[in-house]
């Protein structure tokens, strides 16, 4: 639906399990999709230290990081995923 309705459900679930790497990812998403640019990042960055083997977190963040022009962080964090999951 809309991007209010979404942060809204995410933060309850985060609000439920706080150290729920996919809940973190979806809210970066959902930040950035809502122009938040810095919380976004930051909860990128939360799923990242709340499961530092999730490559959907690192593909996430790189392409948050590659939509905002930070090309150096969107190629590391492309190849810390290539690296946890060099299959996919």
């Amino acid at each position: 639906r809309d991007v209010r309705s979404a942060l809204q459900q995410i933060e309850r679930a985060l609000a439920i399990d706080p150290a729920s790497a996919p809940a973190w990812t979806a809210l970066g998403a959902a930040r950035h999709a809502a122009g938040g640019r810095n919380e976004a990042a930051a909860a990128f960055e939360k799923a990242i230290a709340a499961d530092p083997a999730s490559a959907p977190a690192y593909i996430a963040a790189a392409s948050y990081y590659w939509a905002s022009g930070d090309l150096r962080r969107a190629e590391s964090a492309l190849e810390r995923a290539v690296a946890l999951e060099p299959s996919n």
